[in-house]
């Protein structure tokens, strides 16, 4: 059995400044929660890339000759991989890049 939203009098939805709020029950067996969020000014992955690069070549005591070759990006997630010789140019790739999977 299939019901919509509109017909189920116990789930609210409240949209209110672009923040979306499901609240309600229901009995069921399970939830399937295939919400997507799309935030309006998102960037996509390769600009996310692209900027990390840039930002993690400005610093000096950066080596992006071990780590800029390692980003990845994935829906918007940031991950940072290779060596750093030194814990503070580790740390300093970490604070370049705020958005990074830790």
């Amino acid at each position: 059995m299939t019901r919509s939203v509109q017909s189920l009098r116990d789930i609210a939805v409240e949209v209110k400044e672009g923040v979306v709020t499901l609240s309600g029950f229901y009995g069921v067996r399970s939830v399937a929660n295939d919400i997507e969020v799309k935030l309006p000014s998102a960037r996509n992955d390769p600009e996310i890339a692209r900027d990390a690069v840039r930002e993690l070549e400005s610093h000096i005591g950066i080596p992006t000759d071990k780590i800029a070759d390692k980003i990845k990006v994935r829906r918007g997630w940031l991950t940072l991989g290779g060596t750093a010789d030194w814990q503070y140019q580790k740390i300093l790739a970490e604070s370049a890049s705020p958005t990074t999977e830790r």
